[in-house]
């Protein structure tokens, strides 16, 4: 299993992204044990945002989507089921 173990001076500490909180006590060792995702599907004309992970086109005509600005470290996969989808903004590398 991929995780980690952090240990703070019980003080909030808000893993990237800002959906995982953790506020341990002064002696405490915090565990996380699990990969955490965002799963989408698109159908239709949309923009994606910062905490899209996994990107899946379930479009049948063509549509577009605006990539969101360009996060260092951030990646997106994509998989395209049926149809065209033409991808804007962002950057792709």
């Amino acid at each position: 299993m991929i995780g980690m173990h952090i240990k703070t001076l019980s003080i909030p500490l808000f893993v990237e992204g800002g959906n995982i909180f953790l506020h341990p006590n002064n002696d405490s060792y915090v565990s996380i044990r699990g990969i955490v995702g965002n799963w989408r599907n698109i159908s239709v004309k949309a923009s994606l945002n910062n905490n899209d992970d996994n990107v899946m086109f379930i479009n049948r005509d063509n549509i577009e989507v605006t990539l969101p600005p360009d996060v260092p470290g951030h990646t997106i996969y994509f998989k395209r089921m049926s149809g065209g989808v033409r991808l804007t903004g962002g950057r792709i590398l």
